[in-house]
C-alpha cells in the first residue's frame, strides 16, 4: 500500500511538475532571441508561441477523453497504433530530450558557475541525482517539485519592481514590427515550451483523474503568463537593443 501511495500524484503535484517541465535554460535567453527578430515587440511572439502548449494539451484531451487510456502512457499508447518498433522509436525521443537538457544544464552553469569543469563531470551528476530522486517514487518527485516552484514565487515577484524603473516607450510602438518578424520570433518560445509533452506521460501517475483538464489547463497557464512576463518586462525595461 505504501509502495501504491509513493507512486501517485496530486492535483497540485501534477501542476507543478507539468509547469517545471517546461520551464529550462531557454528562459535566460528568451527575450534576447525575441528581440533580436521582432525587436520591441518581441513579447507578442511568446504569445503566438503559445499556441503550441495549448495544441498538446487539447490532444491529450482527445487522447485520454477514452478512459482506457488513462491508465497507460503515450509510449504504451504509440505501441498498440504504431507497433513495437515504432513505438520504441518514440520512446527514445523522450530519452533524447532527457540527455539533451541535462547537458544544456550543465552548459549553462559550466559558463557560469564552475568554468574549470568539463561538461560531462556537470550532466552525469545531473542525470544520476535526477535517477535517484526518480527512484524514490514519484511522489518524492512531485513535492520537490512543489518545493522548487514556490521557493520560486519570490524571485518571480522581484521582476514586478522593474515596471517603475522601466520605460513605455521602449514597447512602443506596438505592432510596429512587420508581422512577418513577429511570427518568425514566435518559433523561439515554442523551443521554450518544449516539455509539454510530459502530459502524455504523467496521467497513469495522476491520483484524481477527472481532474486532468484542470491541472493541465492551470499549469499551462501559468508559464505561458511567465514567459509572457518575463519577456515584456526585459524589454520594457531595458529596451530592445540592450535586451539583445
Amino acid at each position: 500500500m505504501e509502495n501504491k501511495r509513493n507512486n501517485v500524484l496530486s492535483t497540485s503535484q501534477t501542476m507543478v511538475i507539468i509547469a517545471g517541465s517546461m520551464i529550462g535554460i531557454g528562459i535566460l535567453s528568451l527575450p534576447a532571441n525575441l528581440t533580436k527578430v521582432a525587436h520591441n515587440d518581441g513579447w507578442i511572439g511568446v504569445i503566438i508561441g503559445s499556441l503550441y502548449p495549448f495544441y498538446m494539451i487539447i490532444c491529450s484531451f482527445i487522447i485520454f477523453k477514452d478512459s482506457s487510456y488513462q491508465n497507460i502512457n503515450i509510449v504504451e499508447i504509440s505501441k498498440i497504433y504504431f507497433g513495437n518498433l515504432l513505438g520504441f522509436i518514440f520512446t527514445l525521443q523522450f530519452l533524447a530530450y532527457i540527455i539533451i537538457t541535462a547537458g544544456n544544464i550543465s552548459n549553462m552553469l559550466r559558463v557560469y558557475l564552475v568554468l574549470f569543469l568539463e561538461q560531462y563531470k556537470l550532466a552525469i551528476p545531473i542525470l544520476l541525482i535526477s535517477v535517484y530522486t526518480a527512484s524514490k517514487g514519484i511522489k518524492t518527485l512531485g513535492r520537490i517539485n512543489e518545493i522548487i516552484f514556490y521557493a520560486s514565487i519570490p524571485l518571480i515577484l522581484l521582476t514586478v519592481v522593474a515596471l517603475k524603473q522601466g520605460n513605455i516607450l521602449n514597447i512602443k510602438p506596438i505592432l510596429g514590427t512587420p508581422i512577418s518578424s513577429i511570427l518568425k520570433a514566435s518559433i523561439e518560445p515554442v523551443y521554450s515550451f518544449v516539455g509539454i509533452e510530459i502530459i502524455f506521460l504523467i496521467v497513469p501517475l495522476m491520483k484524481d483523474k477527472t481532474k486532468i483538464k484542470n491541472s493541465f489547463l492551470k499549469a499551462t497557464g501559468i508559464i505561458v503568463f511567465l514567459y509572457i512576463w518575463l519577456s515584456f518586462v526585459s524589454i520594457y525595461y531595458l529596451g530592445a537593443d540592450i535586451a539583445k
